[in-house]
């Protein structure tokens, strides 16, 4: 099986207690900050859901990652596959342009470790 890997930066800034900032090296869906129809088979929640309505996101920071849609919502080409109707389904977006259909998570996830390490430093 081959692999491909790659690297990029996320960042993570706080302006005393009345903003966040998360910093994308992509073009995030909304539903990934604000939540919605496109989290509705997530295992992550969205960054407003863990961290409170005061969050705020800076897309394409230090990279151009291409699209990042929920892992659940990812699609070639402009199509997806349908579990339910076993059919290939349209879809609005052609995300040709993405790191891969688990680019959500992998950031979601280091997101929750970097505000958990900011979070220690201040314990």
């Amino acid at each position: 099986e081959r692999k491909y890997y790659s690297t990029t930066e996320i960042g993570y800034m706080e302006f005393g207690t009345a903003l966040k900032a998360f910093l994308s090296p992509g073009e995030m869906y909304s539903e990934l900050l604000v939540g919605g129809y496109g989290l509705r088979y997530s295992d992550y929640n969205s960054l407003r859901q863990d961290y409170g309505d005061n969050v705020i996101l800076f897309d394409l920071m230090d990279d151009a990652a291409g699209y990042i849609c929920p892992d659940e919502t990812y699609s070639v080409m402009g199509y997806k596959y349908n579990p339910e109707s076993g059919e290939l389904e349209d879809d609005s977006w052609c995300l040709v342009v993405s790191m891969g259909k688990n680019t959500a998570s992998v950031l979601m996830k280091a997101y929750a470790d970097l505000v958990a390490e900011c979070d220690a430093t201040r314990a």
